[in-house]
C-alpha cells in the first residue's frame, strides 16, 4: 500500500507540475516527497541508459515547443478568424473563411499533418535558434540586472519583468517566424530595431511578462527551514496543493489572455499580404495575414488586441495545453516504465 501511495503522489505531483508551472518543470509539490522514505527518493545509477534519457529529453523539448508554441500561436491567430466569421464578418475577399471549421486544437494531428505534407519537418522548427537567443538575452539581462541593480532577492521579479521588455523584439520576431510560411532562407528574415513597433510591445511584454513573474514565484518551493522532516504536517501539504491549484488558475486566467493580446499584436506587425501557417480547407491554401484581422487596424494597439482575448480563445488554449500535456506525460510514463525494466 506504501508504494501505491507514493505512486499516486508521484503521479499527482508531476501532473500538476506540467499542467501549471511555467515550463513544466516546475516543484509546485516538493512537499509531499517529506513522507516518502529517503531510500526510495534517491537516484540511482543510470549512465547506461543515458541514451534513453537523452532521447526521451529531446521529444519531450519537440512536444513542448511544437504544440505549445507554434500550434499555440496558430490557434491563437485561427480564433480571432473563425470568431469574426461566426459574427458575420465580410472575409471572403481574400481567406476563403469556413465558419464550421473546427479549432485546430480539436484535431492536432491532422493539423500537424497538413503543416507536414505542405512545408516539411523544417516548419515547426525555423524559429527554434531565435527562441534560444531570446530566452538567452533575457536570462543574461536579468541575470544582469539582478546582479547589479535589483540585488535583493524579492526585486528579482522586476529585473525579470524588465529584460522581458528589453528583448520583446525578439519575442515579436520569433512569434513571427513561427506563423508565417516563408522558408527560412538566407536573407529571407532581417531584424532591425524600430523605435516605434517596440514602444507598441511595452505594455502587452511587460503584462505578460508580470504574469510569467507571477507564476514563477507561485510556483517556487517552500524555504527548506520550513519543510524539515520535524516541522512536516498535512497543513504543509494542503498550501502545497492550494499553491499548485493556484498556479494552474494564473496560467490559466491571467497568463494565456496576456499571451493572446501580445500574439495577435506581434502577428499583426507582419505584411497584410504574409503567408501563415493557418491553412484554409475550402481554398486548399494557407491564408494572408490580412484575412485574419478584417476590418482591424494594423498593427494592432494593446486596447484592441484585449478585446480580442475572449474566454472562447483561452478555453481553447486550454484544451490545447491539456493535450500537450497528456503526451509528455505518457512520454515521461513509458521512459520511466522502460528504466524500471533495465535496471
Amino acid at each position: 500500500m506504501a508504494d501505491i501511495g507514493h505512486h499516486i503522489i508521484d503521479i499527482s505531483s508531476r501532473s500538476l507540475n506540467i499542467l501549471a508551472s511555467p515550463a513544466g518543470e516546475g516543484d509546485l509539490l516538493n512537499e509531499l516527497y517529506l513522507f516518502m522514505p529517503r531510500a526510495g527518493r534517491e537516484s540511482q545509477n543510470v549512465t547506461l541508459l543515458l541514451p534513453i534519457i537523452v532521447v526521451s529529453t529531446l521529444l519531450i523539448g519537440m512536444i513542448r515547443y511544437t504544440l505549445g508554441h507554434v500550434l499555440a500561436c496558430i490557434l491563437t491567430l485561427q480564433s480571432l478568424r473563425i470568431r469574426s466569421a461566426t459574427r458575420g464578418s465580410e472575409m471572403d475577399g481574400g481567406g476563403g473563411v469556413d465558419v464550421k471549421e473546427v479549432p485546430v486544437s480539436r484535431q492536432v494531428v491532422d493539423s500537424l499533418s497538413i503543416l507536414y505534407r505542405h512545408h516539411g519537418i523544417g516548419i515547426f522548427f525555423k524559429g527554434l535558434h531565435v527562441a534560444v537567443l531570446y530566452h538567452l538575452a533575457r536570462t543574461s539581462i536579468a541575470a544582469l540586472l539582478g546582479a547589479t541593480i535589483f540585488r535583493p532577492t524579492y526585486f528579482q521579479p522586476i529585473a525579470d519583468v524588465l529584460s522581458t521588455v528589453a528583448v520583446s523584439e525578439l519575442h515579436l520576431y520569433w512569434t513571427q517566424r513561427s506563423v508565417s510560411a516563408r522558408q527560412a532562407r538566407l536573407g529571407s528574415w532581417t531584424f532591425s530595431h524600430n523605435h516605434q513597433r517596440w514602444k507598441a510591445l511595452v505594455i502587452p511584454s511587460a503584462a505578460q511578462g508580470t504574469a510569467l513573474a507571477l507564476l514563477r514565484y507561485i510556483s517556487k518551493p517552500l524555504p527548506e527551514t520550513a519543510t524539515s522532516i520535524e516541522v512536516a504536517s498535512w497543513s504543509i501539504v494542503a498550501f502545497a496543493v492550494l499553491r499548485a491549484f493556484l498556479a494552474l488558475v494564473i496560467r490559466s486566467l491571467v497568463l494565456s489572455p496576456l499571451s493572446v493580446c501580445l500574439t495577435l499584436i506581434e502577428a499583426s506587425f507582419l505584411d497584410p499580404v504574409e503567408e501563415t501557417l493557418l491553412y484554409s480547407r475550402r481554398k486548399k491554401s494557407f491564408l494572408p495575414v490580412g484575412t485574419i484581422f478584417p476590418k482591424l487596424e494594423m498593427p494592432l494597439s494593446f486596447e484592441r488586441a484585449r478585446k480580442q482575448a475572449l474566454l472562447s480563445t483561452c478555453l481553447w488554449l486550454l484544451e490545447l495545453h491539456v493535450k500537450k500535456c497528456l503526451m509528455q506525460m505518457a512520454l515521461e510514463s513509458l521512459t520511466f516504465r522502460v528504466i524500471q525494466l533495465m535496471i
